[in-house]
């Protein structure tokens, strides 16, 4: 057999091994070699690749190290070698252990970033837990707040749903507040964006000590100063909530604050040179809209496997890596300039989830030929206007 691996910016290497051991170890390398003798695993290093046929040869992963680590952990997971995937577990979980309040930030991010990449590559978070675990009960809170700093600061605004996870799982109170307050100058039309509001709902305001209080009270200033009703009105319901845990009325604080969020949004696409429609891979976009503290948009595209049909769907935008779920009610409806009686209006309902699909809506909403209608008064001026509303009727993990 031969292994090819190739590194980013250099050629590819092909190292020679033994079939049938590869094959002992492992069941993607025995289909592969049983019907070809070629096995590709792109971004692989040289020592990566050695360190695994070295492994597959004397049952032990003696050459396995924090340099080749990331490549040999995603090669075995690749390949489903179940003993080196143990091995790589128990290795990982040694540097992690290893972890003090004084090690350095960049060994701390190494560990983190390598617990982040089996997570997107994989989507496994065991070695986010270990690492998020591992700050939370032995960093101090300065310790806590320089390593975050370090990492998410300067890019909150475009933090990923999982970056944010991350954070509220290490950050108290005082550090969610430190980060919010860094983070305002820079809000767009001085309105709160959704990874602003998804802190504050989310955050954990139990325990807060006597400096926390003072941080997270400059902070509540500090937002007091945004112009929206909407965001008053938010930032009114977190301040409500806080209050409430302190007094020990959790249950009250959740309620409280679901009611100060954004149940129901309606928001409208209107579709400017809706010929391009008419293009099988013809599609239309919506700018972001928030209910229920979710971001969702609306759009329209071309079934292309249909003929002559349009679809009209919503898309629900949130992401998270940890389980989270949103029931809502939605109504789209294609506007008429003509006639309000001559606008077409459907209703459907949909949970949705991180296990499920995240658009829902209907693949045959309109014929091409019955939007270009003159007499239903769809188009205008080449355009057409699409609105939906989206309802939530419950959510958890969100």
């Amino acid at each position: 057999a031969v292994v090819s691996t190739q590194s980013t910016g250099a050629n590819g290497l092909e190292i020679k091994a033994n079939s049938l051991i590869l094959s002992y170890n492992s069941p993607i390398v025995s289909h592969v070699t049983r019907n070809q003798s070629y096995l590709a695993l792109e971004d692989i290093s040289e020592d990566a690749a050695n360190c695994f046929i070295d492994a597959a040869y004397s049952g032990e992963l003696v050459q396995l190290n924090r340099t080749n680590f990331g490549d040999v952990d995603r090669m075995v997971r690749q390949l489903k070698v179940e003993w080196m995937i143990d091995r790589c577990r128990e290795f990982f979980k040694g540097m992690v252990d290893s972890l003090t309040g004084e090690s350095d930030i960049t060994k701390i991010a190494f560990l983190l970033d390598r617990a982040e990449s089996l997570h997107k590559s994989m989507e496994n978070k065991e070695y986010l837990d270990l690492v998020i675990t591992k700050i939370s009960s032995s960093f101090s809170a300065k310790q806590k707040y320089d390593f975050l700093k370090a990492k998410y600061a300067d890019m909150m605004g475009t933090l990923k749903p999982y970056e944010m996870d991350i954070l509220l799982k290490i950050a108290d109170a005082e550090i969610v507040s430190q980060f919010v307050v860094q983070h305002l100058p820079t809000l767009e039309a001085n309105k709160l964006d959704h990874n602003t509001r998804y802190l504050l709902e989310n955050a954990s305001w139990e325990g807060e000590s006597r400096k926390s209080c003072e941080s997270v009270s400059e902070m509540f200033r500090q937002l007091q100063k945004l112009d929206g009703v909407d965001d008053l009105k938010f930032i009114i319901g977190v301040q409500q909530k806080r209050h409430l845990i302190a007094l020990g009325e959790n249950s009250k604080a959740i309620a409280l604050l679901e009611a100060a969020t954004v149940r129901t949004m309606t928001w409208n696409l209107e579709m400017q040179e809706v010929s391009k429609l008419e293009d099988s891979e013809g599609e239309m976009l919506s700018p972001l809209a928030h209910a229920g503290n979710v971001p969702w948009r609306i759009y329209a595209k071309n079934i292309k496997t249909e003929r002559d049909i349009i679809g009209f769907f919503v898309e629900c935008c949130y992401k998270s890596i940890w389980e989270w779920s949103c029931e809502a009610d939605i109504t789209l409806t294609l506007c008429s300039y003509q006639d309000d009686s001559c606008a077409i209006e459907r209703t459907t309902s949909n949970v949705f989830s991180n296990e499920t699909y995240p658009s829902w809506g209907f693949r045959n909403f309109i014929r091409i030929s019955e939007l270009k209608d003159p007499a239903r008064g769809f188009i205008k001026n080449g355009s057409i206007t699409l609105k939906a509303t989206v309802n939530i009727v419950a959510s958890s993990g969100i």
